[in-house]
């Protein structure tokens, strides 16, 4: 029998997060570092929906760091589904900062990658996201389907990169 491809081709990427890793990561220094790891990860759309959700994030510094754990699951949650989206898009180029997750209005989350065409447009594709939150862990599945643009500016940004 004859094996032909799938119709749509499509891409899946998952990562999981120990949450618990994520609060060492942020009090790693002597204080705390929330502020510089939010900046290094966060795309500035996140950081503005960081500070709507959890208004005092600036603040715990100050503090003992982070106490809040649905801050860290939300850290989490973005930093999961940035790593996802970065396999699924088998874009080892792709920066913390290119990848953002959206929240539609139905409060289905998405993944934007922002990346440049062939011709070096900036261009932003979307895929769909899964976040899973269970106890110590956060897991983000992303499905990506592949478009001419994105085939192209793959193959583009490998040919630089060789």
């Amino acid at each position: 029998m004859r094996r032909i491809a799938f119709p749509c081709k499509l891409s899946i990427g998952t990562d999981v997060v120990y949450l618990p890793r994520i609060r060492r990561l942020i009090s790693k220094r002597e204080g705390c570092n929330l502020i510089p790891f939010a900046k290094r990860i966060l795309h500035p759309l996140e950081i503005r929906d960081l500070s709507h959700r959890h208004p005092q994030w600036q603040a715990q510094h100050k503090k003992s760091c982070v106490d809040s754990d649905s801050l860290i699951k939300w850290l989490g949650g973005r930093f999961a589904a940035k790593e996802a989206a970065r396999k699924a898009m088998g874009a080892t180029t792709l920066g913390w900062k290119d990848v953002r997750v959206e929240v539609k209005g139905s409060g289905e989350p998405q993944i934007i990658c922002a990346i440049r065409d062939m011709d070096n447009n900036n261009i932003e594709c979307e895929a769909k996201l899964s976040l899973s939150h269970d106890g110590d862990y956060v897991v983000a599945t992303v499905l990506a389907a592949a478009t001419p643009e994105i085939s192209t500016s793959r193959a583009l940004q490998d040919s630089k990169s060789s």
